[in-house]
């Protein structure tokens, strides 16, 4: 599982993450072309409209999430 951000900025979306490919740092990629960004899975969710997230991020609490199986 790798886990990013999509930014969708004028035309072009791009894919923000901690690349495991070189340079090995945080990126922002075209997703479209994003090695990283080539799956059969994906899950989408608007970080900007769930005020909870938000706050937890800004507050630098913990983020909890639940793994069900399979995935």
């Amino acid at each position: 599982m790798h886990i990013g951000y999509l930014l969708h900025r004028k035309e072009e979306v791009f894919f923000i993450h901690s690349s495991y490919y070189p340079p090995v740092a945080i990126v922002a990629e075209i997703a479209e072309i994003s090695p990283a960004f080539q799956s059969q899975v994906y899950v989408v969710g608007e970080i900007s409209t769930n005020e909870e997230l938000v706050k937890n991020w800004i507050l630098n609490d913990t983020i909890g999430f639940i793994l069900k199986k399979g995935l």
